[in-house]
């Protein structure tokens, strides 16, 4: 399965390189994006902003949910941001730095996902700036029974289109218990259609808003 990812930041859809350089900024609302690539599957909506701790983009994101099939991720560190997002109507939450076994236990598993976020397979957090010291494997393991899927996003890669490193990926579908949606590199429409038929969901930001993607 395809999941298109809207990274928000000042209100607007954006993609940047490893998190850190704008490469481009879009010039439909994050919304009517929403709309658009909902016919595809569920929508991934980051909220960067949250994420970095430079404010947030919750009212925008919560009218998103009201119009799509979101999965939300980006700086949810309490559980009332969490629940109302839930609220809204998001289908699941991205937990990263707050992914512990204490926050995660406040909700439904069946709501959560755990970013695995990573650097040569250590997990990154605070927005990709803080190396956890913990290996990919080891903290999809330990969260396992408090989530129900897990995004892996391979930041070393991540908004380049230089590839995907597939065969990483099949490791962590064949060890971790829940489904894997991997991000990061994917360049071409027949890249993602191999990984998809892999058994892997692939979120896709910079190859679908340059046209890389079909």
């Amino acid at each position: 399965m395809i999941i298109p990812s809207i990274d928000i930041r000042d209100g607007k859809a954006v993609q940047l390189r490893q998190g850190r350089d704008l490469v481009l900024t879009t010039p439909q609302p994050p919304i009517q994006l929403a709309r658009e690539f909902n016919r595809y599957g569920p929508v991934a909506v980051i909220d960067l902003d949250a994420t970095l701790g430079n404010g947030d983009n919750l009212e925008l994101i919560e009218q998103i949910c009201r119009v799509a099939e979101v999965r939300v991720g980006g700086g949810i560190r309490d559980v009332e941001r969490g629940k109302r997002l839930l609220r809204a109507g998001a289908q699941k939450l991205i937990i990263g730095s707050a992914a512990t076994p204490e926050f995660l236990s406040q909700f439904n598993p069946d709501h959560i996902m755990v970013a695995l976020d990573h650097k040569g397979m250590t997990v990154v957090d605070q927005g990709w700036t803080a190396s956890t010291g913990e290996s990919v494997l080891d903290r999809g393991l330990r969260l396992a029974p408090y989530c129900s899927g897990y995004l892996c996003t391979f930041v070393d890669v991540e908004g380049t289109m230089q590839g995907f490193p597939l065969k990483e990926a099949l490791r962590l579908r064949d060890q971790l218990p829940h489904p894997v949606t991997v991000a990061g590199g994917v360049a071409t429409t027949e890249e993602a259609i191999r990984i998809c038929r892999d058994g892997l969901d692939v979120q896709v930001g910079m190859a679908l808003y340059t046209g890389n993607l079909d």
